[in-house]
C-alpha cells in the first residue's frame, strides 16, 4: 500500500484525485461548427496513444499499456507515477510527483519533500513527508522530526481493550491557576486550516474559538504543522518559515527568503514580514522572553540543496524581523555527532546563550533520547550530547524550562526543567517530571500523575501526534488526550499541575465544548 501522509489529520489519505485536462473535457463534444474551423488550434499535439493535448500540457502515462492523459505542464513536471501499479496521474504546479512500483502521491511543494522507497523496508513506502522531518526507516509513517519527537511506541489502541485502561472522565477544576488563560492553535483535520482557542485554565472552557485562520499563508492547504512559538506579552504565536514555491520551486544562488509570522489566535489576524539579514531553511527556534528576540537555527546548504553542511545561529527581533548573528557550527559526518541536528532546537537557557534539542541521537532510527546542549557563547558553537536522563521513564517527550519558584531542591543557578514522560503500566498515563540537566538528569523527580492523560492516537498508524506544554508562574500546563472507551470518541484535554513544591494539585479537564482529539491537530500552546 502507498501511504500519503496527511498532515492535516496526521493520518494516511486517499490518492490526489485524478485531474482532468481541459482538452480531455473537450475531446469528442466539439460542436461540429466549432471543430470545422481548425481541429489544430484547440490540440496542439498528439500523444502516442493519439490523445491529444494542448500545447501547455504534458502527454502522462495512465500506467502500463493504459495510454495517457493531458496534464497542466509546471516547472517541476506533471505527470506522476505513470510507471506504478495503480496508473498515473497529474501534479499541480506547487506540488512534486512522488512515486513508487506501487502508486504515487503529489507532494506540497512549500511544506512536504518527497522520501524514496527504501528496499529494505517494504512496509514504508515512498511518502511525502514535512519538511522540517527526515525520512526514517522506524515508526508507522516513516517521518522523524529531530526537533520533537511524535511517533511513538506505547501500544496505547491495544491497552484499550485491557482491565485497567484509564477512561475515566475528569470532573472539577483547577481554581489554584487563578485567571490564566491558555491560548491554543491546532488545525482542524475536518475542514482543514489553522484554528484559534482562548481557554479558561480553571475549567478547561473554550472562552473564544476563532476558525480558520485564513490569513495564514503559509499552509494554502490546511494541512497540519510544527509547533509555533507562544508571546506571552503580546500574546501572539510565531512561525519562521523559507519560501519553497517562488523560482519554480529552484533555490536563487542568494538563497531562499525567509518570512516571520505572527498569528493572533483571537482576532485570526497574522502578520507576515520578510527577514532581514537571514535566508533559508529554520529548522530550530525559540521565543526567549528574557531578551524578547527569537533564536533560531538555519541549515547550511549547498548550492542544489542535496546536502547540509551545518547551521548558523540568529537572533531575530519580532518587531523588525530583523536578523542578527550569533554562533555556526559545522553538522559532523554521523546522528552520533551531537552537531549532526544542532541546528533543531526548541528551547533556549535564561541567559539565551545555550539552546537545547530534547529528543533521539540518531533520529532515523528514533535511539538514544536525550538531550541536545548547543552553546553559543562562542563565533563556532559547541554541542554535546547528554544520554539516559530520565531515570524513572523511558524518555521525556516534551520539555520547558521551570521559572525559579518551582525548583525545589534544585541548583538556582542552572536550568531546570518540567517535562511529560509515559508511565510505566496499561495506558501508559502521563507523569509531569522536573529534572536538572546539569547532573544529567539524576535528581528527576515526579510532581503529578496525571489521570488519563495520554498521547495522540491514529487508528492503524498507533500512537502519532505532538503534544504541546507551557508554563506561566507556578502554573503548569499540556495538551494531552483524555481516552474514551471508544477510540473515536477520544478528547483533548488540559492537564494544569501546580508546581509550587509541595503542592500536589493537578487536574486534567476535558475542553469544553467537546474537541475530537482524531478530528484536529495541535500547532501551540501558551499561557498568560
Amino acid at each position: 500500500l502507498f501511504v500519503k501522509l496527511s498532515l492535516t489529520s496526521l493520518s494516511t489519505d486517499t490518492r490526489p484525485k485524478m485531474k482532468i485536462a481541459t482538452s480531455a473535457l473537450l475531446c469528442g463534444t466539439l460542436l461540429p461548427s466549432v471543430a470545422a474551423k481548425s481541429f489544430k488550434s484547440f490540440f496542439d499535439h498528439v500523444c502516442p496513444d493519439q490523445t491529444h493535448c494542448l500545447d501547455d500540457e504534458s502527454c502522462c502515462p495512465l500506467g502500463v499499456n493504459d495510454g495517457y492523459m493531458c496534464c497542466e505542464k509546471t516547472a517541476s513536471g506533471a505527470c506522476c507515477g505513470g510507471g506504478s501499479k495503480a496508473g498515473g496521474g497529474c501534479c499541480g504546479p506547487q506540488e512534486t510527483c512522488c512515486s513508487d512500483d506501487e502508486d504515487y502521491s503529489c507532494c506540497l511543494q512549500q511544506n512536504t519533500f518527497c522520501v524514496d522507497k527504501d528496499p529494505s523496508v517494504p512496509s514504508l513506502p515512498s511518502r511525502c513527508c514535512p519538511r522540517w522531518t527526515i525520512g526514517c526507516t522506524t515508526g508507522s509513517v516513516g517521518c522523524c522530526d529531530p526537533a520533537q519527537p511524535w511517533q511513538w511506541y506505547l501500544q496505547t489502541d491495544a491497552d484499550r481493550a485491557v482491565a485497567g485502561h484509564s477512561t475515566s472522565h475528569t470532573v472539577g477544576n483547577a481554581s489554584f491557576a487563578g485567571n490564566l488563560t491558555a491560548y491554543v492553535l491546532v488545525v482542524n483535520g475536518m475542514i482543514g486550516g489553522l484554528e484559534g482557542m482562548a481557554v479558561d485554565v480553571a475549567t478547561g472552557t473554550i472562552e473564544s474559538h476563532t476558525r480558520i485562520i485564513k490569513s495564514f499563508d503559509d499552509d494554502p492547504a490546511g494541512e497540519s504543522t510544527r509547533e509555533f512559538m507562544f508571546d506571552s506579552k503580546r500574546k501572539v504565536f510565531y512561525y519562521v518559515d523559507a519560501n519553497f514555491t517562488a523560482n519554480g520551486g529552484e533555490r536563487p544562488e542568494s538563497g531562499r527568503e525567509m518570512y516571520l509570522y505572527a498569528v493572533d489566535p483571537v482576532s485570526g489576524a497574522t502578520h507576515k514580514q520578510t527577514v532581514s539579514g537571514a535566508v533559508d531553511f529554520p529548522v530550530g527556534y525559540t521565543y526567549h522572553a528574557e531578551t524578547d528576540t527569537i533564536i533560531i537555527g538555519v541549515e547550511q546548504v549547498n548550492a542544489n540543496e542535496t546536502s547540509v553542511q551545518g547551521f548558523d545561529y540568529f537572533s531575530l527581533n519580532p518587531e523588525t524581523a530583523e536578523a542578527t548573528r550569533l554562533s555556526t557550527i559545522s553538522r559532523g559526518s554521523s546522528e552520533t555527532d551531537p552537531a549532526f541536528y544542532a541546528g533543531f532546537h526548541r528551547h533556549a537557557s535564561v541567559a539565551g546563550d545555550i539552546v537545547y534539542r530534547l529528543g533521539y541521537e540518531e533520529v532515523s532510527k528514533q535511539t538514544g533520547q536525550g538531550l541536545g546542549v548547543i552553546s553559543l557563547n562562542e563565533a563556532h558553537a559547541n554541542a554535546t550530547w547528554l544520554s539516559e536522563i530520565s531515570p524513572l521513564h523511558d524518555y521525556y517527550m516534551t520539555l520547558n524550562r521551570a521559572p525559579a519558584t518551582s525548583q525545589a531542591s534544585q541548583a538556582s543557578d542552572s536550568d531546570v526543567f518540567i517535562s511529560l514522560a509515559p508511565r510505566e503500566g496499561l495506558g501508559h498515563n502521563l507523569d509531569v517530571v522536573q529534572w536538572n540537566a546539569d547532573d544529567g538528569g539524576k535528581s528527576a523527580k515526579i510532581i503529578a500523575q496525571l489521570s488519563n492523560a495520554h498521547v495522540p492516537s491514529i487508528r492503524g498508524l498507533g500512537d502519532l501526534g505532538y503534544l504541546a506544554s507551557a508554563i506561566s508562574g507556578d502554573t503548569y500546563v499540556a495538551l494531552v488526550v483524555e481516552d474514551a472507551e471508544v477510540a473515536a470518541l477520544d478528547q483533548w484535554a488540559l492537564a494544569v499541575v501546580d508546581t509550587t513544591p509541595g503542592a500536589n494539585n493537578s487536574q486534567t479537564l476535558p475542553l469544553v465544548p467537546r474537541d475530537i482529539a482524531g478530528t484536529i491537530s495541535i500547532s501551540g500552546l501558551g499561557l498568560a
